[in-house]
């Protein structure tokens, strides 16, 4: 055979082998929901389904073990489970909240000993049930979509009402201004679960697959990663880090550790969102604009308050778009832990003998023995009207020698070179303007 039909020849095979339909995994697949629910739980279950139909597994059983969380996110997981073509068994630890929504979307749904479903009544991130019209609009929604699945599954409709509806009443079982909640039997009863099993091997028996074999889906480390990374309150932690070390290295350049542990928290805060595939673009773009809003406030349009608002609200608004309702513990988190640092920050740096200036006390100066001073007392508003030299230029903040002392000034928008001849034209509190010498 001529060499030339070589080619051609191996790229038919090639084609014919990927025409061949892949083979079935006769094991089924065991996914677990566990933890807060969130939009990367949300796109990591999906993915886990589209993997099951494409190795057409036999059953997917869901291991569902949640206090709850966003309702966005579980309506996105319960159409996700309607929609598989593989059969879904869902197997109950506690499925609380947005949980007992994502249990009740699965095709049977099984009960383990002391397990409990339901309390899905909608509330905010600080635990606060939703009120007024938007409250009802969301409310509303939500009821219908636990009925809805209800209604799909050929479950009880008016259970699955009554754990999202206080004012539903249900003879027997709901009095009006309860939030429904059933335990095991209760849910069996009530034809919420198809039956109770002890085990998750005994629930796939009774589910109709006796002897078939399980597999467990493991995260990848990625993944792994991702999930702890989009946790609220590690959210938060790494939010308020990351802004609190890009403005110290912002006041101190060339401190380097501050800038590159708040650059660090950043990635991370970013991070979890790509690595889980939850990510948003617009929240990235809003937070990143915000940022620079709140850069140009404090470094280049000093006391432009409505800029460094602007900048505040469009990385609130940039944390809402990420977690949702869990806004209030994202920013609660940041908030708490960034004023904890502020606070160690004004308490510590001025006395550390490693930094020679500080953030917030702009007047820090090393004397001879090494110790730090702060030459302007409490008065640095005696400086009005002095005259002195730029010691580096200031962009528009930098470092000037005012009669003699090195201190931390900003001129008054303009950029003035190193060695220029300096006024102070006005001081407001701590912060030093000055201008250049006609």
């Amino acid at each position: 055979m001529k060499w030339q039909w070589f080619f051609p020849i191996l790229v038919l095979l090639g084609a014919i082998g990927l025409a061949q339909p892949a083979q079935p995994n006769k094991a089924g697949i065991i996914i677990r929901v566990e933890g807060e629910i969130q939009p990367a739980s949300a796109v990591l279950l999906k993915k886990q389904l589209e993997q099951a139909n494409l190795e057409q597994r036999p059953l997917v059983v869901i291991e569902i073990k949640t206090p709850g969380g966003r309702v966005d996110a579980a309506i996105d997981m319960s159409d996700a489970i309607l929609s598989s073509k593989v059969p879904t068994l869902a197997v109950v630890t506690n499925a609380f909240s947005a949980g007992a929504l994502i249990a009740m979307s699965a095709e049977q749904l099984a009960m383990l000993p002391g397990s409990e479903i339901g309390a899905a009544l909608p509330i905010t991130g600080s635990g606060q049930a939703i009120e007024g019209d938007v409250g009802e609009k969301i409310n509303s929604a939500v009821r219908g979509k636990f009925r809805s699945v209800a209604e799909t599954r050929g479950r009880n409709k008016d259970a699955a009402e009554g754990m999202v509806n206080p004012k539903k009443i249900i003879p027997g079982l709901k009095e009006n201004g309860e939030i429904l909640t059933l335990t095991a039997p209760e849910a069996v009863k009530n034809n919420v679960a198809d039956f109770t099993a002890n085990t998750i091997e005994e629930a796939v028996r009774q589910a109709g697959f006796a002897n078939l074999k399980l597999e467990k889906y493991e995260l990848s480390a990625a993944e792994q990663v991702g999930t702890v990374l989009t946790n609220p309150i590690v959210a938060g932690v790494l939010l308020a880090i990351g802004i609190i070390g890009i403005l110290i290295e912002l006041f101190h350049p060339g401190l380097a550790a501050p800038g590159i542990i708040g650059g660090v928290a950043l990635v991370a805060y970013f991070m979890g969102g790509l690595l889980t595939g939850s990510g948003s673009t617009v929240a990235f773009i809003l937070f990143i604009g915000g940022l620079l809003l709140i850069m140009a406030e404090l470094l280049v349009i000093p006391g432009a308050t409505v800029v460094g608002l602007l900048g505040a609200g469009s990385i609130a608004a940039s944390i809402y778009l990420q977690f949702g309702q869990n806004f209030g513990t994202v920013a609660g988190t940041a908030v708490v832990l960034g004023g904890a640092l502020l606070g160690l920050a004004v308490w510590r740096l001025p006395k550390s003998t490693f930094l020679n200036r500080s953030i917030f006390l702009n007047t820090t100066m090393a004397t001879s023995d090494g110790a730090l001073t702060i030459p302007l007392g409490s008065n640095p508003s005696r400086l009005e009207g002095r005259f002195g030299t730029a010691v580096s230029d200031l962009r528009p903040s930098g470092i000037a020698s005012i009669e003699g002392e090195r201190i931390d000034v900003v001129s008054d928008g303009e950029f003035i070179k190193v060695g220029t001849m300096l006024e102070v034209i006005r001081v407001e509190g701590r912060r030093i303007v000055v201008k250049a010498r006609g």
